[in-house]
């Protein structure tokens, strides 16, 4: 609000398909009366992204895209939910308890579903400012710990423990890569043990976003 702008969480259901929910994020676009900027967590940032793609007009409407730890290219721990589901069996309470949503929602987040989907519905780079956010981390408090652990152990690539940074960019936007931050830790309420800030990221990524570009003469 201090930068004169209003904000509206949209209830949509993570267990539905990416097109499902696109569509309901078209729809609630359209029925604003201003300019809007889209921002997700995980898989609500595929989802916006997958709206701007199939809408060319939200791109009329839409002045701005912020994925937050969002499985563009795919989730190792969903291709692994797919291929042998003995492996959810181990973090099936977690998964529900940090912010992912339902599990089933894994499936649509594997990088076979992604790179396909992708192949289907490119992203048109450059269309709409768009900044991603990831992170990775390490730290034994962290809810977000025996994935992380998982993921290291098994593939050796660093994680928020469930999405890897490798695969949270979208072509073209702005990068913007932490450590110290877990999955949950961007938009669970700060605890004792998670004293990141929610509200200065997201203002922080807002203001990257609408940042005037800089004069390239100076």
């Amino acid at each position: 609000r201090r930068h004169g702008m209003e904000s509206h969480t949209l209830q949509i259901n993570t267990s539905s398909t990416s097109l499902e929910n696109a569509r309901v994020i078209y729809e609630c676009c359209q029925a604003q009366e201003k300019k809007v900027v889209l921002l997700g967590h995980s898989k609500g940032g595929v989802d916006s992204s997958v709206a701007i793609t199939i809408y060319p007009d939200l791109r009329d409407i839409v002045v701005g895209l912020i994925t937050i730890q969002s499985p563009i290219g795919g989730c190792p721990v969903a291709q692994d939910f797919a291929q042998d589901p003995t492996i959810a069996v181990l973090f099936n309470f977690t998964l529900k308890n940090a912010t992912v949503g339902d599990p089933l929602c894994l499936q649509q987040l594997t990088y076979t579903f992604r790179r396909s989907f992708l192949e289907e519905y490119p992203w048109r780079q450059g269309e709409v400012p768009t900044v991603c956010f990831a992170s990775h981390s390490g730290g034994r408090l962290s809810i977000m710990a025996g994935f992380h652990k998982f993921l290291q152990s098994r593939y050796g690539a660093k994680s928020d423990g469930l999405v890897c940074p490798v695969d949270a960019f979208l072509p073209g936007s702005i990068a913007v890569e932490v450590g110290g931050v877990d999955h949950g830790a961007s938009v669970i309420a700060t605890t004792p043990m998670c004293r990141f800030n929610q509200g200065y990221l997201i203002e922080t990524l807002i203001c990257l976003l609408l940042a005037p570009p800089a004069d390239s003469s100076s």
